[in-house]
């Protein structure tokens, strides 16, 4: 994440964008599928392997989202109840498109996952509805 925080509402879209964008490449890589897939397979043993993993992918994935937008909120005076939350949401959107297919082998997401640019307009998309609606409407 940047360290300015954006002064427009299309600024964060397009950080955010540009984030998840990186998250989506990152998540569908086979070798972190792998990884995925053995720590899932040992995570009742090892809880805390998957924390190891997962809270070092690219920028700190989840915490560092959160307390971008939380600053970004605190900036814009906007009431955000979890940034949390929204951070995890936010990456979930990518890894549901991502990892999830490709362990699954799902054949009809794993066409989607063929074609980069319809997965990011699609995670694109839904993540300005996340974002505006818990920023500007809650």
């Amino acid at each position: 994440m940047p360290a300015l925080i954006p002064g427009t509402k299309q600024e964060l879209y397009e950080t955010v964008q540009s984030y998840l964008k990186q998250a989506y490449d990152f998540y569908r890589n086979e070798a972190v599928v792998q990884m995925y897939r053995l720590l899932v397979s040992e995570i009742k043993q090892f809880p805390e392997l998957f924390g190891l993993f997962f809270d070092n992918e690219p920028s700190h994935g989840t915490s560092n989202l959160s307390q971008f937008l939380c600053d970004y909120a605190k900036q814009e005076q906007l009431q955000v109840g979890d940034c949390y939350f929204l951070a995890s949401q936010l990456l979930d959107l990518v890894r549901g498109a991502t990892i999830w297919a490709m362990l699954v082998q799902n054949p009809a997401k794993l066409q989607r996952l063929s074609k980069p640019e319809f997965v990011m307009a699609r995670i694109d998309t839904s993540a300005i509805i996340l974002m505006n609606h818990y920023l500007y409407e809650e």
